[in-house]
């Protein structure tokens, strides 16, 4: 089995290491304006996951997953729903505060 010879990867290395050094400096926090037209449309979104009809999708993604999972005999199905219905719920306010905590790169 040969080894492999690492003399040639200096620089390579000595650019990954800047780089990962001065990326952050380029990432920038997203904030939503206000006067932004989707804000709005955000909003309404956010609180329809969040709200009832989140509420209700996930019990429903649950519910229908349970009984999938019963009649295949399969737990797979019946855990497919739970993580569903915690995507639903969760998911917008993750994907919120990735945006907000400045994962944007521009």
């Amino acid at each position: 089995m040969k080894t492999r010879n690492a003399k040639g990867h200096g620089a390579l290395r000595l650019g990954v290491i800047l780089a990962t050094l001065l990326a952050p400096g380029l990432a920038m926090a997203g904030t939503v304006n206000a006067a932004d037209p989707f804000a709005q449309f955000l909003t309404a979104v956010q609180g329809y996951a969040q709200g009832a009809l989140g509420i209700s999708i996930a019990i429903v993604a649950l519910i229908f997953g349970a009984i999938v999972g019963i009649g295949r005999n399969a737990p797979t199905s019946a855990l497919s729903g739970v993580a569903f219905a915690i995507f639903i719920y969760f998911g917008p306010g993750i994907i919120l505060s990735i945006f907000n905590a400045g994962a944007v790169l521009v």
